[in-house]
């Protein structure tokens, strides 16, 4: 059994698709802003993904709570920004984009956190959840710069960068800094004993980064993540897209990176090479799993290991986005693949 130890966990993400149309949980927006609600209805899927998956270790007969102030899933900051968040049963929240002129984008301003409703609400809610459960998880998916400007403002902000340098480099620079605002005055605040502001502990997502050509990244947008960097102690980065390695000339001036998450299609072996320090978390869509066999899944995640070449490097192969329509037993073969390695 040793040896089984020794190999990545599998993880799954079902989808709120899947919980919606197996139990019938809903997403909408009393969830996300009811913060007893989330936390009960989350404790009751682990339940419930124990009832179903607990013979291959998904879920919890008797789960804790995991009180949060994730209010607004990963647009937390699009919301604190003045986004408008829609809400919807089955889907994670999303934002209404905006196509903004440049001049309007040129005008965007850091919040006063203080007089933010989004701020002063989500205090509230983690003051409540303090109550209630004696304690509360201040850490916010704050996505990135190039994150947030693309989910606020579309294809606008894409047409910036070629367009109008000044007004992008100006969006970017006030996500970036309303990213650090938002960790000093909420997260260390909630969680003092975790974060501090001395040594941040920062989240960079740059989702959409392969919308732009590896050397528009370098020249317009890396200087921000750049930064970000610098005001960091402990650093993760974040690369669902495909073909990470395109953009590793950048990234390995991001070094020390502490962890690396790293979508499908990218080319482990070079990005594990390049940033030798870094722990590892390779990402795979389930919908690219669908159909396969166990042999087929089990080769699949053989040659993740070989790609990165020492198992321990890597956190845990992460499977996002699982759907309804994916079977159970696909599920039990991922789990289990160590036993059969």
């Amino acid at each position: 059994m040793d040896g089984i130890k020794s190999y990545p966990e599998v993880t799954i993400d079902f989808s709120p698709l899947w919980w919606n149309k197996n139990y019938g949980f809903e997403f909408d927006e009393a969830f996300w802003l009811d913060p007893i609600r989330r936390t009960e209805q989350t404790m009751e899927m682990q339940r419930v993904l124990f009832d179903r998956f607990g013979d291959v270790g998904l879920g919890c007969a008797d789960p804790t709570p995991t009180p949060n102030v994730e209010m607004y899933g990963h647009r937390f900051v699009s919301a604190l920004l003045g986004a408008e968040i829609r809400y919807y049963r089955d889907q994670p929240p999303s934002v209404l984009s905006v196509d903004l002129d440049y001049d309007h984008m040129g005008r965007i301003q850091c919040p006063i956190l203080s007089e933010s409703k989004v701020f002063t609400e989500t205090m509230r809610q983690a003051a409540l959840l303090i109550d209630r459960y004696g304690f509360c998880n201040g850490e916010i998916n704050m996505g990135g710069p190039l994150n947030v400007a693309v989910t606020m403002f579309g294809t606008s902000f894409l047409a910036a960068l070629l367009e109008a340098s000044r007004v992008a480099d100006h969006v970017l620079s006030v996500i970036a800094n309303t990213m650090i605002n938002l960790y000093d005055e909420l997260t260390c605040k909630i969680s003092p004993t975790e974060h501090n502001s001395r040594n941040r502990k920062l989240f960079l997502g740059n989702c959409p980064v392969i919308m732009i050509s590896p050397d528009h990244y370098q020249t317009k947008v890396f200087p921000h993540d750049q930064w970000l960097r610098s005001q960091a102690a402990v650093f993760t980065l974040h690369h669902c897209g495909s073909h990470m390695e395109r953009y590793l000339s950048s990234y390995t001036h991001l070094r020390p990176i502490s962890h690396i998450e790293v979508g499908w299609e990218g080319d482990l072996r070079l990005v594990a090479e390049a940033i030798p320090e870094a722990t590892i978390t390779p990402l795979l869509y389930a919908t690219e799993l669908a159909g396969k066999t166990e042999l087929e899944l089990d080769d699949l995640i053989g040659s993740i290991l070989q790609s990165i070449g020492n198992p321990a490097r890597i956190s845990r192969i992460w499977i996002v986005d699982w759907g309804p329509e994916l079977d159970d037993s696909i599920v039990r073969s991922l789990r289990s693949y160590a036993e059969r390695l």
